[in-house]
């Protein structure tokens, strides 16, 4: 060691597996297969570097019953490092430093601070004969309002001393030119010291975003490579932006990353990214002690989730890009529930927090669960058509493009345009089939992420009537 100065370092990086460790959960592959890439990829390189970019305690039964914790064992004694994601925080600041603490890897991110203190490790530095290769963590911004409010409360996702990445107070308003210098301060300093630099970030390439990986390799330079996630881009060859590697898998375990980086004289001379898929993997075999856990894993939650509550006689639709850009039979299911259960006026809900679709028959408490994974709460609210308006408003105002944002809606017929600038797309509401009054009151059941102003509500947030919402 320390002699050797012409290699190749293999990187297997994961993002956004939500939760999906079996094999057939939305595709994706399973944690028992991604073992057995990760244990062949370890077995013919000496020199690997195994990371996660996020979005990977919450999402299905088996992680959100034990909040992160099932998932956090399974990592153990594989992965490197991993920057935390949005949906990371969906138990809690508290939880997710707990998960922390479970691991035998840090969570990286440079980013997240509470009263100006970085709450996890920014960075680690990795040594490969000799060899320095830096990995920094980000998480997005959008966290601040991509996860429920009360999940993040006093935390801030840019006050980190150089890697400042958006004003949270101010989202979106922030200078580029300012942010590229906080960050490209980060990186100089890190070259001092380092020969390579990857920057782990669940930031993601979605267009709406007001920070982006790409926007991140076009400003500052020094950066070797970003291994992404947050935006479930697939990128089967990566992409190359101002000099920058970009690599990302798309989700749910789908494809496992795979990195070739080339080092000669100790400088980086190549990097090779490519995905390996599901359909690649059909004939592996699964890491059999994964396997047997996963089975641990489902047994301990299967007699809570198998109880059977409900039969359809057709299947309802929650697929992400259908409930992110219109109605569809499962969202109109779930307003009609809503309003029946809390006796409201109108519902409304963010696409979003919608996660799955139900089949056709039976349905058992697992499949709700899976389709409402984030333990909200329907909450009532008294708001003004006005303010219902700009609810409306703020739902649609990504359109054409997906959004979680998206406005699901009961007892409410909205007319828009999409063409319209966002803000101005509205045309006519009516509420209970009559034409909505700007100066009246209703009464709105909404979940508790949209009423504490997630996913840009924030005209539920600052009305602060807390005590006139009814819970159920």
């Amino acid at each position: 060691a320390g002699d050797i100065k012409n290699f190749t370092l293999t990187i297997v990086h994961t993002n956004d597996t939500h939760g999906r460790l079996e094999e057939g959960t939305y595709d994706g592959m399973g944690y028992a297969k991604i073992a057995t890439v990760i244990e062949y990829v370890n077995s013919v390189s000496e020199t690997t570097l195994i990371l996660d970019a996020g979005d990977t305690f919450h999402g299905t039964n088996a992680a959100t019953l034990s909040e992160g914790e099932s998932i956090a064992k399974l990592m153990n004694g594989t992965y490197d490092a991993m920057a935390p994601g949005n949906h990371d925080f969906n138990y809690g600041i508290d939880r997710l430093l707990e998960l922390d603490e479970m691991t035998d890897f840090p969570f990286l991110s440079a980013n997240v601070t509470k009263a100006g203190e970085l709450l996890f490790q920014p960075y680690k530095i990795f040594d490969y004969y000799g060899v320095k290769v830096a990995v920094v963590g980000l998480t997005t911004p959008e966290t601040a309002y991509k996860t429920h409010p009360k999940n993040v409360a006093g935390i801030y996702f840019d006050q980190a001393p150089a890697w400042a990445l958006a004003n949270a107070s101010d989202y979106g308003k922030s200078s580029l030119a300012e942010t590229a210098a906080l960050v490209q301060a980060g990186v100089d300093l890190l070259r001092k010291s380092a020969d390579m630099v990857i920057v782990l970030a669940h930031i993601g390439m979605d267009e709406e975003s007001a920070i982006t990986s790409t926007m991140i390799a076009e400003n500052i330079e020094g950066i070797d490579l970003i291994i992404d996630g947050h935006s479930h881009t697939e990128l089967p060859e990566g992409m190359v932006v101002n000099g920058t590697v970009i690599a990302q898998t798309g989700q749910y375990g789908k494809n496992v990353g795979i990195i070739n980086v080339e080092i000669a004289d100790a400088e980086v001379t190549g990097i090779t990214p490519f995905l390996y898929t599901k359909a690649e993997a059909a004939e592996i075999e699964p890491n059999a002690a994964v396997a047997a856990y996963i089975e641990e894993v489902n047994a301990e939650v299967e007699e809570f989730t198998m109880q059977e509550i409900a039969t359809l006689p057709y299947a309802l639709d929650g697929e992400r890009a259908h409930v992110r850009t219109r109605p569809t039979n499962l969202s109109k299911v779930l307003m009609t529930a809503m309003m029946e259960a809390t006796g409201a006026d109108a519902a409304l809900t963010n696409g979003g927090g919608i996660r799955a679709s139900i089949d056709a028959g039976n349905v058992t408490i697992g499949e709700v669960i899976t389709v409402l994974p984030f333990n909200n709460t329907i909450v009532v609210i008294e708001v003004t058509g006005a303010e219902l308006m700009a609810a409306i408003e703020n739902g649609i105002k990504d359109l054409p493009n997906p959004s979680g944002a998206y406005a699901q809606l009961g007892g409410i017929e909205a007319i828009w345009n999409r063409f319209n600038e966002p803000g101005e797309r509205l045309f006519k509401v009516k509420v209970g089939g009559k034409l909505i009054d700007p100066e009246a009151t209703y009464r709105l059941a909404t979940n508790d992420f949209t009423a504490a102003g997630g996913d840009q509500y924030t005209m539920f947030a600052e009305i602060g009537r807390a005590s006139c919402r009814e819970r159920v």
